[in-house]
């Protein structure tokens, strides 16, 4: 992911996870850059221009705390340990903190619904100079809460995210992400509330999936300070090594899953092929267990066969 931010301030990030019936783990690196800007003296006189950055190495795991990828109502949590370095011109300051997050997953109205809690950027403090007693880093606190329902047969995902930064006001953004056929995404969003009184407004973005391979791009106007784009690209390898998880707000790699397999079923069970389409409603059950139509049709292809 690459995000170009206002006045010349840009971050990258890039992250790697493996899934395994013991859990996720992961490694992830993030570097943010900021221009050239003025510097100035202890009696505020200008001197010559310098730079700043900070980068961040990360390693994670996360697995169900309850309930496992096939239960409708499970709760999962992980935690990140990340190495912290930041640069003002020659002087350079590191620490290592964490962060903290929990998930909870269940099923409101046969939709799922999902709420996320965490804790960022715990425990460390940076010093620039060895003598002083150095400050903390900044530790945010965010809650989300996301609920999807189906519009035409494709899901809409409504969110809503409270983000408070330490020794800050905090920010509410409320989004909306229509995904179509797991193949595109529509997203929209407002942000309100925080420090930065131009940050606040409205959001847009879309993704694409293709063969698997999913484009992300947002971006979002602050005013005075400009326009921020965000671009990032998710690539995923190999077969499924675990169950499909269900009860999960769908994605643009899952959103579609499950309706496909529920099609294509039906689709056989209209040609008369119904020991395929046992097998494909099966399929379409394990992922949702919920899908009653899929158990109709199922308990029709096994009397036909009968």
């Amino acid at each position: 992911m690459h995000v170009a931010h206002y006045q010349d301030v840009s971050y990258s990030y890039v992250a790697a996870a493996y899934p395994t019936s013991q859990g996720t783990f992961a490694a992830s690196f993030g570097s943010l850059g900021v221009g050239k800007f003025q510097g100035y003296n202890v009696f505020g006189e200008a001197t010559r221009e310098v730079t700043a950055g900070a980068s961040v190495i990360g390693l994670s795991y996360a697995n169900f705390l309850y309930g496992d990828a096939r239960a409708l109502s499970k709760l999962g949590g992980g935690l990140t340990i990340k190495s912290v370095s930041e640069t003002l011109d020659k002087k350079s300051a590191n620490t290592i903190a964490f962060d903290i997050g929990m998930i909870y997953s269940m099923m409101v109205a046969d939709r799922p619904l999902a709420l996320g809690l965490s804790f960022l950027n715990m425990g460390g403090s940076l010093k620039y100079n060895p003598e002083s007693a150095g400050f903390p880093t900044p530790t945010t606190v965010r809650f989300g809460a996301l609920y999807s329902v189906n519009v035409a047969q494709n899901p809409l995902n409504t969110m809503i995210e409270i983000t408070t930064p330490q020794g800050d006001k905090a920010a509410v953004g409320l989004g909306l992400e229509y995904i179509i056929r797991g193949l595109l995404a529509i997203r929209g969003g407002y942000t309100t509330g925080g420090e930065i009184k131009d940050a606040v407004g409205m959001r847009f973005g879309f993704g694409l999936n293709l063969m698997g391979v999913e484009f992300d791009y947002a971006s979002a106007h602050a005013g005075e300070l400009g326009i921020s784009h965000r671009a990032g690209i998710t690539v995923r390898f190999g077969r499924q090594a675990l169950p499909m998880a269900v009860g999960l707000p769908p994605t643009m790699s899952s959103g579609y899953t499950v309706d496909a397999i529920y099609q294509r079923a039906v689709k056989l069970y209209e040609e008369g092929r119904y020991p395929e389409a046992v097998i494909e409603f099966n399929r379409a059950l394990e992922s949702d267990p919920t899908n009653q139509k899929a158990l109709e049709y199922m308990k029709k292809s096994t009397e036909k066969i009968k």
